[in-house]
């Protein structure tokens, strides 16, 4: 057998990319002429909820060791969600998850990370001077004040 060959639609995708700008669950970035994948948004869904199942755990962990060093036994309260959705990220001492996006291309998965996925900060690399100015784009447009985004091309 000869090596499987790409969908159709995935060469498509590829051909139309940066025509149009790409909305995963509302997470809304220009592909910039990058390869985008829209078949690959399951992936990125599950990167995203398994990076908030993280960052969840990790500030709950926080909560139940600041409880135990006051000497409470009870855990506090989880944080609730406000209108938008977004839950607070980061613990009480202003730790919280970094992820690095190595490959990022236009920017697409560190945008729903940082809308979707909990991170405190994600720094998002390719090696693409077209990506990485695209990513540095799309971030900025969910991280307004950069606080919590880095770029870089290497």
């Amino acid at each position: 057998r000869g090596a499987a060959q790409p969908a159709a639609s995935a060469v498509m995708d590829a051909e139309d990319a940066g025509t149009a700008p790409a909305d995963e669950r509302g997470v809304v970035f220009d592909t910039a002429g990058a390869f985008y994948r829209r078949e690959s948004m399951y992936g990125r869904d599950l990167a995203a909820l398994t990076l908030r199942m993280h960052a969840d755990e990790r500030a709950r962990a926080a909560r139940c060791a600041s409880a135990r060093a006051e000497g409470g036994g009870d855990v506090p309260a989880p944080p609730v969600a406000g209108a938008s959705g977004a839950h607070q990220t980061t613990s009480a001492d202003g730790c919280g998850v970094v992820v690095l996006d190595a490959l990022a291309g236009s920017g697409g998965r560190a945008a729903r990370y940082l809308v979707h996925g909990g991170a405190a900060h994600v720094h998002a690399n390719d090696a693409s001077e077209a990506a990485a100015a695209a990513c540095s784009s799309n971030l900025a447009s969910v991280d307004p004040q950069g606080g919590r985004s880095t770029v870089t091309c290497g």
